[in-house]
């Protein structure tokens, strides 16, 4: 028995799966959309990652992890599958994964833009640094990092410094581009 999970009763089942649905849909939605699944293809895979859940329920230690590496690699079946390429479109529709906007709509048209920018940006690195540093970001540590990639932790420490690297030199390109004068 895990922290994640309560007692093998059915009612006590079923109200932790609706928890954790509750809990982690949006979240396991964004992080595919991190990672380069548009809006459609990451809410099927977590979906789909949920339904598998519920059918090993009992047998998942770590339902969590589990949902996660499920869902990325339902994700990855349907694109190989589809032979599309991971999406670059900085358009998708990330509002809908996010959490409520404030009141004032220029601080939302600001924030979706900043969306837009990061998702640009995150497009550019390699999908294992793309990973980690989503899953980082998700508050996972490197250990549970690990587990998940299915790497060893200084691997997960190499993907993350290095796509924090790239992610602070993609940055400064951009303000340079920006900056008059120059």
């Amino acid at each position: 028995m895990t922290a994640d999970r309560p007692s093998n009763n059915d009612s006590d089942k079923e109200s932790a799966f609706e928890d954790l649905f509750r809990a982690e849909f949006k979240t396991t939605v964004r992080h595919l959309l991190f990672l380069g699944a548009s809006v459609p293809e990451a809410t099927d895979a977590v979906q789909e990652g949920f339904t598998l859940l519920w059918t090993r329920w009992d047998e998942v230690r770590a339902p969590r992890a589990w949902l996660r590496t499920t869902s990325f690699h339902s994700w990855m079946r349907s694109t190989v599958k589809q032979n599309n390429v991971i999406s670059t479109d900085s358009d998708v529709a990330l509002e809908e994964v996010m959490p409520p906007a404030p009141d004032d709509p220029w601080v939302e048209a600001r924030d979706q833009l900043e969306l837009r920018e990061v998702r640009a940006l995150l497009d550019q690195l390699p999908i294992m640094q793309r990973r980690a540093l989503s899953l980082h970001v998700s508050g996972l540590n490197t250990r549970e990092i690990a587990l998940e990639l299915s790497v060893n932790e200084a691997t997960v420490r190499s993907h993350i410094r290095h796509g924090r690297k790239r992610l602070s030199s993609l940055i400064a390109t951009k303000e340079e581009t920006m900056t008059p004068g120059t």
